[in-house]
């Protein structure tokens, strides 16, 4: 197999201190690797000492070699976009907090499929109870249902409630 050549594109002290300042951990790994292939170290000494297959550096290499510092750097994964825009996601969560009643339902409680059909209703869109469930939950609410209180014959019961 043919050693792979790391592309000089920042001197060694420059690519330290690139390595210093950042706070991500896994644009720092892949800093380090090219630091100690640097250095004169091998794949395989590199991917030992990170805890990474040689296969995992050697596609390191080939990004720093093609696009220098910036391929290191993490990618957005690519993906559907989300069926609410932020914007409609905090006006639902805000919607929930309110009551059922007053956005036209005959419901008391919020369920899932509830929110599934009030984000039908107000901006056409046609989600999983999962999406809902994890729309809410990146928002930090959660799915808690109330229950009514223990029957008054049990004091003790009321008292631990």
């Amino acid at each position: 197999m043919i050693a792979l050549r790391v592309v000089p594109h920042l001197p060694l002290g420059e690519l330290k201190m690139l390595y210093k300042k950042t706070i991500m951990s896994k644009p720092a790994r892949r800093y380090l690797a090219i630091i100690k292939l640097h250095e004169g170290k091998s794949t395989q000494e590199v991917a030992d000492e990170l805890f990474v297959t040689p296969q995992i550096v050697r596609k390191w290499i080939h990004r720093w070699n093609e696009q220098g510092p910036t391929g290191l750097e993490d990618v957005p994964p690519s993906g559907r976009p989300p069926f609410l825009t932020n914007r409609e996601q905090v006006e639902l969560v805000q919607d929930v907090l309110k009551s059922l009643r007053e956005l036209g339902f005959d419901y008391s409680n919020w369920m899932l499929k509830l929110v599934v059909e009030h984000v039908r209703r107000k901006w056409g869109v046609e989600m999983s109870l999962s999406g809902a469930w994890r729309v809410l939950r990146r928002h930090k609410i959660t799915r808690l249902v109330p229950r009514p209180l223990p029957a008054k014959a049990d004091p003790q019961k009321n008292k631990s409630f």
